[in-house]
């Protein structure tokens, strides 16, 4: 039989080995930041309380030269660095001692009475306060010895060719990216694979360490038991192709958020050079626009002479159609001047629907005319009270939505304007009955510059952004909007404000 005291060691080393587990665990999750990944492995694989080496290096995979280069090392060179090292750890982990030990402390204790209770070391308070007590030294103290340490200094200065899929040039590098696990070496047995600088740090006997990611080799990670009691053995591996496995998947979230991070950042960039090219093509093109139109009216009026019925129609298709397209770089214009937060100070007060339905009309007129589009105002409760919002702001929803019922209606088909109040506020729906939005389409169609037709051939004019307009208003204002579509049956969109209670309009 098992003698019980060797079963009872036995058993004290796999809960110790648990808790080292748990304690890098936590760690390595303490940043996405590659460097601090860098950091936190090499504390975890230097530090007492995790896996007890003696120094530890890191080479990270440079994309660019193809080489594996020095970027962090922990450890001591001498035997006498080693002393001091240790006792700054030891002193940072004293200074600790006291939140553990007044934490343990049970209440009554500072009155003098005596209370028993069960030691906090072996309660899981305990594990995590020694996991805490653990991650501050190594950030703490290993961050300041790592980042400008002798070890660290040589170790920048070493670069370590890798060709990728080739045994005869990659050596132990091949090795590591093709077996994906630990590898124990030492220097007879691993003469000539490594850099020469390599081979005057480590000792005789050390481990090396892969860290794969999607990406394949991200980084090796070198250790040795140089100042240590212990020596490094075969028994180290089974830990360390655990802590290979941890910190590949931290290095490989830190990866991913970076990548999330430049996409991010990308994209607001493309945001902010896209706005800026519309403000400045805008500008650009409004100036001589409003001039031509301004010649073509003049033309047509008669300043430059008599002009024939035929070349009067021609003019007066000149200026509906420079009117499309000032209209269409006023919508522009428009979207700049809210993303840039210029109405964001629009005045809530008592508005008229009704008034500003007219003036929506009234700047629709020659466009509804031209399809011969019948708009039917619906009031079934009789005409709408006041509702709070901005004049302009309700004046230009109501138009937007009329332009696109009127752009998508058949010719000679009709728009409906209903009015009703549900729950202190104010519907406004704008139905039509032209070619409706497939379902796929619905969840995009306040996007800017999206256009249910996107063929260069579409027979519906516009940019697609007079729906992002109106939803950019109607949030400055508290509106909301919302779509109900069928293909090839119509669209309504409804818009909502809430009722004024105020005094009555004059």
């Amino acid at each position: 039989m098992e003698d019980h005291g060797a079963s009872s060691d036995r058993s004290a080393r796999l809960l110790e080995q648990m808790r080292v587990i748990n304690r890098v665990s936590s760690a390595l999750n303490l940043s996405l930041a590659r460097e601090d990944i860098h950091l936190l492995m090499l504390s975890a694989l230097v530090s007492r309380q995790g896996l007890g080496y003696s120094r530890a290096i890191v080479l990270a995979f440079n994309e660019t030269t193809a080489c594996f280069e020095g970027r962090l090392a922990l450890g001591p060179m001498t035997r006498e660095e080693s002393d001091a090292f240790d006792r700054e750890v030891r002193a940072e982990e004293e200074a600790l001692e006291g939140m553990t030990r007044r934490l343990e402390a049970q209440p009554g204790e500072e009155e003098g009475l005596s209370i028993e209770a069960a030691p906090l070391d072996d309660s899981p308070m305990g594990d995590a306060l020694s996991d805490l007590k653990a991650a501050t030294v190594w950030v703490s103290t290993f961050q300041s010895s790592a980042a400008d340490s002798p070890l660290t200094n040589r170790a920048r200065a070493i670069s370590w060719p890798y060709v990728e899929g080739d045994p005869a040039r990659g050596g132990l590098l091949f090795s590591l990216a093709e077996g994906r696990q630990a590898i124990l070496r030492d220097k007879v047995q691993g003469a000539g694979e490594l850099p020469e600088a390599l081979y005057e740090i480590l000792d005789d006997v050390f481990v090396a360490v892969p860290i794969i990611t999607r990406k394949g080799l991200r980084a090796v990670v070198l250790a040795d038991r140089k100042f240590a009691a212990k020596p490094v053995d075969k028994g180290d591996m089974r830990l360390l192709e655990w802590f290979r496995n941890q910190s590949s998947l931290a290095l490989e979230n830190a990866e991913l958020f970076s990548s999330l991070t430049d996409a991010l950042n990308g994209l607001q960039e493309l945001e902010q050079l896209k706005s800026s090219f519309l403000s400045v093509i805008s500008h650009e093109l409004r100036t001589p626009l409003t001039a031509m139109l301004g010649f073509c009216e003049l033309t047509l009026n008669g300043a430059a002479g008599p002009v024939s019925p035929r070349q009067g129609e021609l003019l007066r298709r000149a200026i509906n159609r420079g009117g499309l397209l000032n209209d269409m770089i006023n919508d522009l214009l428009e979207v700049e001047e809210i993303e840039a937060g210029g109405l964001m100070d629009l005045e809530i007060e008592a508005v008229d629907p009704l008034a500003a339905l007219m003036r929506a009309l009234d700047k629709l007129e020659a466009r509804r005319a031209e399809k011969n589009i019948t708009i039917k105002p619906d009031m079934p409760e009789g005409p709408p009270g006041a509702v709070r919002s901005n004049p302009r702001a309700l004046e230009r929803v109501l138009y937007h939505l009329l332009d696109n019922a009127v752009k998508f209606s058949f010719l000679s088909g009709q728009v409906d304007v209903g009015f009703r109040c549900e729950k202190e506020r104010l519907a406004i729906a704008v139905t039509d009955r032209g070619i409706g939005i497939a379902p796929e389409d619905m969840r995009r169609v306040f996007d800017p510059f999206y256009q249910v037709d996107q063929r260069l051939t579409r027979r519906h004019q516009g940019i697609g952004i007079g729906l992002t307009i109106s939803r950019k208003l109607l949030e400055v204002v508290g509106g909301r909007i919302g779509v109900e579509s069928e293909p090839g049956r119509g669209a309504t969109f409804t818009v909502s404000f809430p009722l004024y209670h105020g005094a009555p309009m004059g």
